[in-house]
């Protein structure tokens, strides 16, 4: 009884947290109302005088571009509204954040579909597809950046998971409970993510529905939010000691049982803050990049190369598996330079040993 009552008091304990602020972005709510109601039309698939409905997912992009070239137009004095100034302004900002060419056509393209559901001047629309098509351009000709950053660090498995389990001993040593959960919270990040990279959407995992127990170890399960593919399976046990550190929150491993039955009943997010809330949408992200300079999605990337520059054909199918993708287009997508010279390799190798087996003037006519 008195470990039970001490577990409930632990839990209840009152923790503080500070929100965190868009710096890049306005809210929509502080969108202009017609663009409000374009967006809010879009969800619901009605389409315009001038255009069907984009899907979905193509709005969510939409109005988040929206919310960018609001912030850049209102930090500058101008009106937010589609207009050669807040264009200028939002390049100025990507500018100075250095985006790259790709994600600048992403951005005009996403404008330039709000502004031909909205009939916005046709000066506008002309522009805007002018500058998609100047990006595109730019984005063809230049080095993949994904590319380029994998050369320059080391995220193979063996590294991030040494990163990891130093991070996590840092949390059981450190007496700061603030820290602690901080290094908890990024241990499991790189930790968990490096077998399974997921998208952004993908990785606020919550106990109970993504991470059950079943009485022995752990499972996952998850339904990619792009595709609706459904990822499951056991988590390797390497994985445990980072998942019992989120569950147990800084109390002592006596509790562990009573912790992880709390947090499945509650279906507590895995990543948390100090007030018990889940963190926020690009923090697995976030901890990547602080710790090896790439954001999260970039490991699929190596995850691809290790498999399929290793497994050939059976390489591929693994990775896109641990993925959670489906379509072999999308596996070439990943596939880097590396990939193709360990193939060339391969080729040359196999081209010798076949040599070796042929008759002397095989090939003499």
């Amino acid at each position: 009884m008195r470990r039970q009552q001490k577990w409930t008091n632990a839990r209840n304990r009152p923790k503080k947290g500070r929100a965190r602020v868009a710096t890049t972005t306005v809210p929509e709510a502080n969108l202009p109302l017609a663009w409000q109601r374009a967006l809010a039309d879009m969800r619901l698939g009605l389409g315009s005088k001038n255009c069907r409905a984009p899907a979905l997912k193509t709005t969510a992009l939409s109005a988040m571009k929206l919310r960018q070239l609001a912030k850049s137009a209102l930090d500058r004095g101008l009106p937010v509204e589609l207009s050669l100034a807040a264009l200028a302004a939002v390049h100025a900002d990507m500018n100075a954040r250095g985006v790259s060419s790709a994600t600048k056509c992403t951005t005009t393209a996403a404008l330039g579909r709000v502004a031909k559901y909205t009939g916005a001047p046709e000066a506008i629309q002309t522009e805007l597809r002018r500058l998609t098509a100047y990006h595109d351009g730019l984005a063809k000709l230049a080095p993949k950046r994904k590319e380029k950053k994998l050369a320059e660090v080391d995220v193979s498995p063996a590294r991030v998971l040494a990163t990891a389990k130093e991070i996590l001993e840092e949390a059981v040593a450190t007496r700061n409970p603030r820290s602690a959960l901080s290094r908890r919270n990024e241990a499991f990040s790189l930790a968990f993510f490096m077998p399974l990279p997921q998208r952004l959407n993908d990785t606020r995992l919550v106990f109970g529905e993504h991470l059950t127990w079943d009485g022995h170890r752990w499972h996952f399960r998850v339904v990619t939010s792009k595709t609706r593919h459904l990822i499951e399976g056991r988590v390797d046990e390497y994985l445990t000691p980072y998942i019992n550190a989120l569950i147990l929150d800084g109390l002592d491993p006596a509790y562990l049982e009573m912790a992880r039955a709390d947090c499945l009943s509650q279906k507590r997010p895995a990543l948390i803050t100090r007030s018990g809330k889940q963190v926020g949408y690009n923090y697995v992200s976030a901890q990547w990049l602080k710790y090896f300079g790439i954001s999260e999605h970039i490991v699929r990337t190596e995850i691809h190369e290790i498999f399929a520059s290793a497994l050939g054909a059976e390489g591929t199918e693994l990775a896109l598996a641990a993925c959670g993708q489906r379509s072999a287009r999308t596996a070439q997508h990943y596939h880097t330079q590396r990939v193709y010279k360990a193939r060339l390799t391969k080729m040359q190798v196999s081209m010798l040993e076949l040599a070796e087996d042929l008759p002397e003037g095989a090939f003499n006519s």
